[in-house]
């Protein structure tokens, strides 16, 4: 743009053409580009650039508003699973007050943590369910889920080594 303003018109075509051939999904460089070839009347080279500046105008907003749905489903998704977790959770907290040795909640809890990746929550659940009961197999095998998905593959191992 400044070559352009010092009259020197063809070094600024030289300029924008590059930019165009680094990043060609900037509108901004056709439209300078259509304003240069305009004043050195190429008219028809312009209006083909503004034309380009406008279809790259176009569909950066088709990609925003993709981009913006996507990101909404996203937030509807995690918001839904964050209820259904308050929900499921809920649930299981009452029947723990009435049952705190069902080794079997604890698993089935934890079988819910895992799925929203509330992994050292769910590794609690588990330890709990198999302190009442040892051989409560789900507990077992979602310790070893919750534990592999942290990183720790030795102790995810084991726990599934130990499955009778």
């Amino acid at each position: 743009i400044c070559c352009y303003h010092l009259g020197k018109t063809k070094e600024a075509l030289v300029y924008i053409n590059a930019s165009i051939g680094t990043n060609p999904a900037l509108s901004q460089s056709y439209k300078t580009k259509a304003a240069i070839l305009k004043h050195m009347n190429q008219i028809k080279e312009s209006q083909d650039c503004e034309e380009t500046a406008a279809q790259i105008e176009n569909e950066n907003e088709r990609k925003n508003l993709l981009t913006q749905e996507f990101v909404e489903k996203q937030a509807n998704e995690l918001k839904s699973k964050i209820e259904n977790y308050e929900e499921k959770t809920a649930y299981f907290n009452d029947k723990l007050k009435e049952r705190p040795t069902d080794a079997s909640l604890y698993s089935q809890k934890a079988a819910i943590l895992i799925d929203l990746e509330q992994y050292h929550e769910a590794i609690f659940c588990c330890n709990k369910a198999l302190r009442l009961n040892p051989n409560e197999k789900n507990a077992i095998k979602d310790k070893s889920r919750a534990l592999f998905a942290l990183g720790r593959y030795e102790e995810a191992l084991d726990c599934i080594i130990s499955i009778d």
